[in-house]
């Protein structure tokens, strides 16, 4: 646990560096940049026309962000984002999934920490790019899902939650943004353990994506599988749009360096196993400088895509969105430093669908500091709003699901 002395000392430092951070983070300036008014304006709630479900949309207040004045920067936010609130482990329950392809799944499995009369719900959790469950942010919106009476399945993407990269040399084919298939089988595992179990959906960043993409793609098919609501945060909608922000010099030097480094390692341990088979350029990979250069290099190769800027277009959540059935609250940050502002998606994008989006003034990516400890305002509100689903389709006696 961190001490009050430390979080005191990491606070202020990041607040003299938020004017040099916002600087450096800007880049040089261009047309998709929108003065003060504009920006403002995308604050706030938009919401579809959905008559079955308008009242359950139409009911639920959004608790205001209140961030420490010290940490108002969104790089601040985004990067003790990962770090605090800080909360305890969680005792998961591990569980192997085996795919279609041979491959592993590991599911990390928690039990509601409070008492429930009936079959508890059951909420499938998907990470965002190369997290794992056991991160403070998975911990944090785990705990905050089981404090509520839900039983959480939280699921590692393929070559996520391993000890080390060789584990999974011996497979070619890794998650990407747009891979929804081992949602699905997560899904109908989760519903063939709990036959009586309603299920919802919940991810952050990518595992965000992978969300409300399924969700679209699933349509009036959701209940069949059960699936009764969703709750995302940070979701990158719009791919192609937000090329040029994460590669900004700050993003791309802080942020994307991270991802860069931990997705050519993991790939490039397939080298002595897949090399010769011709299906990707290892030395491609290793030559990588961003992270787009990796995805034009290995996921469009080996998922068929015809170039990195065809497997954004095609993995994109957004055009998804008005073919979603079920209740679906996203929370995003006006100031992510990884979505440009005219990405988040607007009323007309959402059509009839179900979905409440909350964009808040800051928060920065999946950020929302607004404490040092406890579950912390992110979590919170996507916890609340699954409660709220429950308790509004319990309440009306809706057996869709």
């Amino acid at each position: 646990m961190v001490d009050e002395r430390m979080e005191t000392r990491l606070t202020a430092f990041l607040a003299k560096a938020g004017t040099v951070m916002t600087a450096v983070g800007r880049g040089p300036p261009g047309k998709e940049r929108l003065g003060p008014a504009e920006r403002n304006s995308r604050v706030g709630v938009a919401r579809g026309r959905c008559r079955k479900f308008g009242a359950l949309l139409s009911t639920f207040q959004v608790a205001p962000f209140r961030p420490p004045p010290m940490i108002r920067n969104h790089h601040a936010q985004t990067i003790l984002g990962v770090l605090f609130p800080r909360v305890q482990p969680v005792g998961y329950q591990r569980k192997i999934l085996e795919t279609p392809c041979g491959d592993q799944l590991r599911l990390d499995v928690l039990e509601p920490t409070v008492p429930v009369e009936d079959e508890a719900m059951t909420v499938v959790f998907a990470h965002g790019l190369e997290s794992n469950s056991r991160t403070v942010q998975s911990f944090r919106i785990v705990r905050a899902f089981a404090d509520r009476g839900f039983r959480v399945y939280a699921m590692n993407h393929r070559g996520c939650g391993l000890d080390k990269p060789e584990d999974h040399a011996h497979f070619l084919k890794e998650y990407h943004l747009g891979f929804t298939d081992d949602l699905e089988l997560v899904v109908k595992h989760v519903k063939s353990q709990h036959p009586n179990t309603r299920i919802l959906l919940s991810g952050f960043s990518l595992g965000g994506n992978m969300v409300c993409k399924f969700l679209g793609e699933i349509g009036e098919r959701a209940s069949e599988l059960g699936i009764i609501g969703a709750a995302v945060t940070s979701v990158p909608f719009d791919l192609p749009n937000n090329q040029a922000k994460v590669n900004r010099p700050f993003t791309k030097h802080v942020y994307m360096a991270r991802f860069l480094k931990s997705l050519k390692t993991r790939a490039l341990a397939k080298r002595r196993h897949f090399e010769s088979k011709g299906v990707v350029d290892f030395d491609k990979i290793e030559q990588a400088r961003t992270v787009g250069e990796f995805d034009e290099a290995y996921i469009a190769k080996v998922y068929g895509f015809d170039c990195r800027h065809d497997y954004y277009k095609r993995a994109d959540s957004k055009p998804y969105l008005k073919r979603i059935r079920v209740p679906t609250f996203v929370l995003q940050a006006v100031d992510d430093p990884f979505i440009e502002i005219t990405s988040i998606p607007a009323d007309e994008d959402l059509e009839e669908a179900p979905v409440l989006i909350h964009v808040t003034s800051g928060g920065g990516h999946c950020g929302f500091v607004d404490r040092f400890s406890g579950p912390g305002y992110m979590a919170t509100e996507l916890a609340r709003w699954l409660s709220h689903v429950r308790d509004g389709l319990q309440e009306s006696g809706d057996k869709q699901a």
